[in-house]
């Protein structure tokens, strides 16, 4: 069962329930960064697990001893403190002579093991403190880098990075199989913090489409875009994670006001993607890659995987753009204009 651990610091005072295998050990409080001292199994957990087992066992038979098992007890009984033993959390014991096996990973065990992932996307600056986001391609000697920055302050909010191998890379560099080769970009608040969300693109070979996938920060598929099969200009469906689709990029031609527009699926914009030079008020002096400026709407300010899925947009742009240009990899800018 949960231990449950309050906050020493005066000024938060939250009550944490962390799972019993944390027990003895120093977890930090996701409220305020506090380390605390968790107290240990037998504390906590033993009183529910002799409850269970009063439960179980006849209630006229004393606990059970060396001398009662060495009579013969009933089988039973015998059983009840391993099921105790599993409703206080211990993990299941091992076969005889074999290894005891490997925990099931999943959302809720990771949640238990790290309190701060739960809460990742609320505490997280990126996307609760910036009503507009920019997505700034870098220079990188190995996989695609960027800055992900507030472009009204240009104060550096995110990096994200690509995963890749030296194989990968050097298979980029051929004119026929780079183009289908995959990859895994990570987004952080910095580069040493979790891992916010993944942009992933599986390998796909001779496909007329490109898919790439979202990823958020249990691992866990929220949505994906796939590209359209008859479009001049960079544009693909938005679908969530049961393949119900939820919106719409396109770039429409003009040559006044050029963007992409970030549409729900009943036609509402959501969102408009711009580069930074066409919204420079005056002439603006830039080297490398110009950034490109995510404009929200009210309605999705406050919507954490909408934000995700614009910033993702952006990143998935630049592998649509690199693929068409004949491009081996995930490099290229996305220029509108001057």
């Amino acid at each position: 069962m949960p231990i449950q651990v309050k906050c020493a610091n005066a000024e938060c005072g939250k009550t944490l329930r962390v799972k019993d295998e944390l027990g003895g050990k120093t977890i930090r409080c996701p409220g305020c960064q506090q380390t605390l001292k968790v107290p240990p199994l037998e504390v906590e957990a033993m009183p529910e697990a002799e409850a269970i087992e009063a439960e179980v066992a006849p209630p006229p038979k004393p606990a059970r001893n060396d001398k009662v098992a060495a009579k013969g007890a009933p089988a039973a009984p015998a059983k009840a403190p391993a099921k105790a033993a599993v409703s206080a959390g211990a993990p299941p014991a091992a076969k005889k002579g074999g290894k005891p096996p490997a925990p099931k990973k999943g959302r809720d065990d990771d949640d238990d093991h790290d309190p701060e992932l739960e809460k990742l996307w609320q505490t997280c600056d990126m996307l609760n403190n910036h009503e507009r986001l920019q997505v700034k391609k870098k220079f990188s000697f190995m996989g695609s880098k960027f800055h992900i920055n507030d472009p009204d302050t240009e104060e550096q909010v995110g990096t994200a990075k690509e995963v890749i191998s030296v194989v990968t890379v050097l298979l980029r560099a051929t004119p026929i199989i780079g183009r289908f080769m995959g990859t895994n970009i990570e987004v952080r608040e910095d580069a040493k913090g979790p891992v916010l969300f993944t942009v992933r693109k599986p390998v796909q070979w001779f496909n007329w489409t490109t898919k790439i996938e979202i990823y958020d920060q249990h691992a866990e598929k929220i949505g994906y875009f796939q590209t359209k099969l008859f479009s001049l200009l960079p544009a693909f469906w938005v679908y969530d994670a049961e393949g119900n689709q939820i919106a719409e990029v396109k770039q429409p031609l003009s040559f006044t006001k050029p963007r992409v527009d970030f549409l729900a699926a009943d036609g509402r914009e959501l969102a408009q993607i711009r580069n930074e030079l066409w919204e420079a008020k005056k002439m603006k002096l830039m080297f490398g890659n110009p950034g490109m400026n995510i404009n929200m709407s009210e309605e999705v300010k406050k919507h954490h995987n909408l934000k995700v899925l614009l910033v993702a947009t952006v990143i998935a742009l630049e592998f649509i753009m690199a693929a068409r240009a004949g491009q081996s990899g995930a490099g290229g800018g996305i220029s509108f204009g001057s």
